[in-house]
């Protein structure tokens, strides 16, 4: 049984790419200043790394490797020629912690969108005790969908790990997704109709001392009228 996230099992499985969508960028955008040159090693021009940031101004040099093929620049092994400060980028999900020991090495501030649970292995936190670096993390509220899934849905949540990026270690911020209603206007899976709106019911609860009695329960709801009644039988009185 593969132990690949189950959205991406008809991925390239010795190179699982997720690409990330414009608003998953858009939360690390508080923390990359724009007079700084931004390094993506595994986007394609039409990445939102590299595409997307370059639309809004920053300056991006974005490099990309196919292993299948062997073409383009492997960021474990590339010495890129042109400067640059900043590593921003989503790497592949094998070998993970490859990826990161490798940006640890060039000891300047990098932020990899990786899934939350890689804090739970041992690779990448031995990776920053064995560097003496201070881990930072900003943790959107909600799960990234990826650009390339096959089907909507995604089981597992992505942060970015970052090193000297955050203003402190753990950030936690707002994923502005867009909702499944413009999705599908945007070509993506459509939504079923909203159901109606349930009639409103208000209860309240009135809690009395206990001198006073039991507690009373009022509720919109009308009281029962009391019972009738029953007539008296024939030749019978009463009084």
């Amino acid at each position: 049984m593969s132990r690949l996230p189950s959205a991406f099992v008809n991925l390239n499985r010795d190179n699982i790419e997720a690409y990330t969508p414009s608003y998953a960028v858009d939360i690390l955008l508080p923390y990359l200043p724009k007079d700084k040159v931004i390094w993506a090693p595994f986007s394609r021009d039409e990445h939102n790394f590299a595409d997307y940031l370059r639309g809004l101004g920053y300056t991006v040099h974005n490099t990309h490797y196919d292993p299948e093929t062997g073409s383009g620049d492997d960021f474990l092994t590339y010495e890129p020629a042109f400067e640059w400060d900043v590593i921003a980028d989503n790497p592949p999900f094998k070998g993970k912690a490859r990826y990161v020991a490798r940006a640890m090495e060039w000891g300047k501030p990098f932020a990899l969108f990786l899934p939350f649970n890689c804090f739970g292995d041992n690779g990448i936190p031995k990776l920053f005790m064995r560097y003496g670096i201070e881990p930072q993390m900003l943790i959107p509220d909600q799960r990234t969908e990826f650009e390339n899934q096959p089907k909507r849905g995604i089981s597992f949540k992505t942060v970015y790990v970052c090193r000297d990026i955050l203003p402190k270690q753990l950030i936690f911020t707002k994923l502005n997704k867009p909702s499944r209603r413009a999705s599908a206007r945007q070509g993506g899976p459509s939504e079923p109709p909203p159901l109606p709106p349930a009639a409103p019911i208000s209860v309240t609860a009135r809690y009395a001392p206990a001198s006073a009695g039991p507690a009373s329960l009022s509720s919109t709801v009308p009281p029962l009228p009391p019972a009738a009644s029953p007539p008296p039988l024939p030749g019978t009185s009463f009084g």
